[in-house]
């Protein structure tokens, strides 16, 4: 009998750790996906500042890097700007290296979707606005605890 509530309690803790476990991966998984995601929206916003400081300084030959293809001087600098910044936000987890990198997401998403019509475009941004309010004033009131106030504080 106390051979069968110790291989029980010991399940319970092997499920436990199953759950911290596949819980922590998830996040990791979500930080390494946003990294990469922002890494790119932020070459794509700092390219053409970094087109206007090398343009004296290049004659715009592009360098090749075999299979990975051909870039010019500009898009590394912004390639490395741009993992620089991704590299100390996943450090500090400051919030303006956030605010920067949320800034290259919305720039990248305006410039890549086309919306077709205003209607369309309203009608996204109403929900988007609903969305937000929700969370912030009142999931308070479903989940007992304010959801992005939580989300806030964690560091990646």
């Amino acid at each position: 009998m106390i051979f069968d509530n110790w291989k029980a309690s010991n399940d319970v803790k092997h499920l436990i750790w199953v759950y911290f476990i596949i819980n922590y991966l998830l996040y990791l998984l979500y930080c390494c996906f946003f990294a990469v995601i922002a890494t790119v929206a932020l070459a794509f916003l700092l390219l053409p500042m970094c087109q206007y400081i090398i343009r004296p300084c290049s004659d715009g030959n592009k360098i090749s890097f075999g299979i990975c293809g051909r870039f010019t001087g500009a898009e590394l600098l912004s390639f490395s700007l741009s993992v620089s910044i991704v590299c100390i936000w996943v450090l500090t987890g400051h919030w303006l290296l956030m605010d920067a990198m949320g800034m290259g997401l919305c720039v990248a998403f305006i410039a890549f979707v086309r919306l077709p019509s205003l209607k369309v475009s309203t009608l996204l941004l109403t929900g988007l606005l609903i969305y937000d309010v929700f969370w912030v004033f009142f999931s308070s009131y479903i989940f007992s605890t304010n959801v992005m106030v939580k989300v806030s504080f964690i560091k990646c």
